[in-house]
């Protein structure tokens, strides 16, 4: 069975899909890689189950009960068996559908609009975002969320890994970005546009500074 590994808002309209449960022991795939998983349907911790409200990297934290259906044990529990839980994946392909190339290691590219064309951007009083870069990595660039949470990090074409002691994003327009740099979603930096928007954030070089 395929499944894309993405967030549910970015899914194009035309794709089946269908959600995925990753269990302890089992690491998380790769958001928005083509996937060859295996898994099923009513696991056998299915009649255990409970559920409960994630809150994780939720601030502030919802009251207790917040978000929760009113269900008996055997209600969630059937709920439970209908989900389908992984117990491996494979990669089939990298972001977009590209080809994995270990020697060039690959960006997310965001779908951006042509220059002048506005763009909807969220991210007003967003905390700090921490670029992270790491090649062993089968998504090697990410953002940490100061809070906890994790964005899923997208570039324009004119962005490029540069793989050396030190790896870097740099832009011909003389940027670089490296590992740890501390970007605000607000005002982002010279040079380098940000453009928030739910679990993903999007950079790009300004329109002025284009070419």
């Amino acid at each position: 069975m395929a499944l894309y590994s993405q967030e549910a808002e970015a899914r194009p309209p035309t794709t089946a899909w269908v959600d995925a449960r990753v269990p302890p022991g089992v690491e998380a795939p790769p958001p928005d890689f083509l996937l060859q998983v295996i898994g099923q349907f009513g696991h056998p911790s299915s009649d255990s189950c409970h559920r409960t409200l994630n809150t994780a990297g939720m601030n502030p934290r919802p009251p207790p009960g917040a978000g929760l259906p009113l269900e008996s044990r055997e209600d969630s529990a059937r709920w439970c068996r209908q989900q389908f839980v992984l117990s491996g994946w494979e990669v089939m392909a990298g972001p977009e559908g590209r080809p994995l190339d270990p020697a060039r290691p690959q960006l997310h590219r965001s779908p951006l609009p042509p220059p002048g064309v506005p763009v909807a951007c969220g991210g007003v009083g967003m905390p700090p975002l921490r670029l992270r870069i790491d090649l062993d990595r089968l998504d090697p660039v990410w953002l940490d969320v100061a809070g906890g949470s994790r964005s899923l990090a997208f570039f324009g074409p004119e962005f490029l890994v540069e793989v050396g002691e030190e790896p870097r994003i740099t832009t011909p327009g003389g940027l670089v970005l490296i590992d740890g740099d501390v970007i605000d979603p607000d005002r982002g930096r010279p040079g380098l546009a940000v453009c928030p928007g739910g679990s993903v954030v999007a950079f790009s070089v300004p329109v002025d500074q284009d070419g």
